[in-house]
């Protein structure tokens, strides 16, 4: 992220919040632009306009949303390609490398508009974390004291978000390669939010303190002039 901030094509939201605590209803709201009260299976999404409009659309998950409360069926019928951690050959179905190995299938860009959705699972609870990316340590859960839990929450977070950090760099690297990047408008924002000790509480899902519902909100747009 700080190499896109350097190259001056990056805007970065102040405050940013989800609708809720918890991905079944912070997916929902980001594609339909609604409240969860407010969201509906069939109902008007981006996904689906953009389809309307030409674009080709592509998702890839890291994590299983056809399982999780059938939470793919808001977006995935308007999908050209659909891929998430079920249908990886190679990973485990919550490591971010389900993305790129869904990527590879991918032509390069031929002239038609596109749309490609990417969820990562690295900073999450279930996350797999790659041993590479563990800089802080300890880093294990459950371990030790209260105290000590709390710093070793921190720290298996802290390692995740580096782990996404590289995640995303490793797909837009593989975007300009297949020249879907050029010209092109990217978001990378999070559907909720993580508590990390904060009023003694780990975790997200049962709590609407600011931890579990802000979100980073970053906007790359590559024409931008340098």
């Amino acid at each position: 992220m700080k190499k896109l901030q350097q190259e001056k094509k990056t805007v970065q939201v102040k405050t940013t919040l989800s609708t809720c605590a918890c991905t079944t209803c912070g997916i929902p709201s980001i594609l339909l632009s609604r409240d969860w009260k407010d969201c509906a299976v069939q109902g008007f999404n981006v996904i689906g306009l953009l389809k309307d409009k030409g674009f080709d659309v592509f998702a890839f998950i890291s994590g299983a949303h056809k399982e999780w409360y059938n939470l793919a069926k808001f977006y995935s019928d308007d999908c050209n390609l659909y891929f998430d951690g079920k249908d990886s050959k190679k990973y485990y179905f919550k490591d971010d490398r389900v993305l790129l190995e869904g990527l590879e299938s991918i032509q390069d860009y031929a002239g038609k508009p596109s749309f490609f959705y990417f969820h990562l699972q690295s900073t999450h609870e279930t996350g797999l974390l790659q041993e590479k990316y563990a800089l802080y340590r300890p880093y294990k859960k459950n371990v030790g004291e209260k105290d000590e839990q709390h710093q070793i929450a921190i720290n298996e977070y802290d390692n995740k978000v580096v782990q996404a950090d590289a995640t995303i760099q490793q797909l837009f690297e593989e975007l300009e390669k297949k020249k879907y990047l050029q010209n092109s408008m990217v978001i990378i924002t999070s559907d909720h939010g993580q508590g990390l000790g904060e009023h003694g509480i780990l975790g997200h899902v049962d709590w609407l303190y600011q931890t579990q519902i802000s979100i980073p909100f970053i906007i790359y747009d590559d024409s931008v002039s340098l």
